[in-house]
């Protein structure tokens, strides 16, 4: 009798062994690296300017005048630009009508072009043949994707209640603040993701989104300028935001419309 040993060839190594994780969990990590740094810069920006508007407030102890003010913020152009004013008296509800707009399209305008280059622009670049020339699908990759600039979009509006809360501003106030301009962010991630899906080219892509969430803007001011016309608010992430009337009535059901 022989003895001997058998040798057997070494499987190849699978996707899940190389770097200790699955297709999935090194596509969520990629898309987190790709957005961290335009997150993180964008929440400071809206939060700093929000926390920053709230003490300069804080700091005039009434002499702005409220006469005065109310009559600037009943100005039919000032109100277009800056929306229907409401609780100017708190510095919460000052903060929202100085801020509120420019915050809303700065995180959404972000968000849109983010999206179209975590997508379009990835695939144009070749790189997304590359993942999906193994285990991965189509389907999985852009959900993932979208889940992770979800989550980035909505941080902006987390940072802008930080900030509100820790100058002074009222709690409650500040979530619905917060809440709204998340949700205006992730308006336009989804509105980037879905236009990356319809077009062959990010430029194109990104104009699409973008033409779509500032005509919700235009929307915004038509409905603040024409009474007859107040319906379209609630077609728009802007005018949402002016119909949760944070620091002032801090309505929900505004920001269910938004989530939805």
């Amino acid at each position: 009798m022989t003895t001997g040993t058998t040798h057997r060839p070494a499987s190849a190594p699978t996707a899940r062994s190389a770097g200790g994780r699955g297709p999935a969990a090194a596509i969520t990590a990629t898309a987190v690296r790709q957005v961290r740094r335009g997150t993180v810069i964008v929440a400071l920006l809206c939060g700093g300017m929000a926390a920053t508007v709230v003490t300069q407030y804080r700091g005039l102890d009434g002499a702005l005048g409220m006469e005065s003010l109310s009559a600037l913020a009943e100005n039919p152009a000032i109100r277009t630009l800056f929306g229907t004013p409401a609780a100017l008296d708190d510095p919460g509800g000052f903060t929202v009508w100085r801020t509120g707009t420019f915050l809303a399209v700065l995180a959404g305008t972000w968000a849109v072009l983010t999206a179209t280059r975590l997508t379009r622009g990835e695939e144009e670049a070749g790189r997304w043949d590359l993942l999906l020339s193994g285990r991965t699908t189509l389907r999985s990759l852009v959900l993932r994707t979208l889940a992770v600039l979800l989550c980035a979009a909505a941080l902006p509006g987390v940072a802008v209640g930080i900030g509100t809360v820790l100058t002074g501003a009222a709690p409650a106030g500040a979530v619905v603040f917060a809440a709204a301009i998340a949700g205006v962010g992730m308006t336009g991630a989804s509105l980037g993701v879905l236009a990356a899906q319809l077009v062959p080219e990010r430029r194109t892509a990104s104009g699409l989104a973008v033409a779509v969430l500032l005509g919700g803007l235009l929307a915004r001011m038509v409905g603040d300028g024409v009474d007859a016309l107040a319906w379209l608010q609630w077609l728009t992430p802007f005018g949402l935001l002016g119909r949760a009337a944070p620091f002032a009535d801090d309505r929900v059901v505004p920001l269910v419309v938004l989530g939805g």
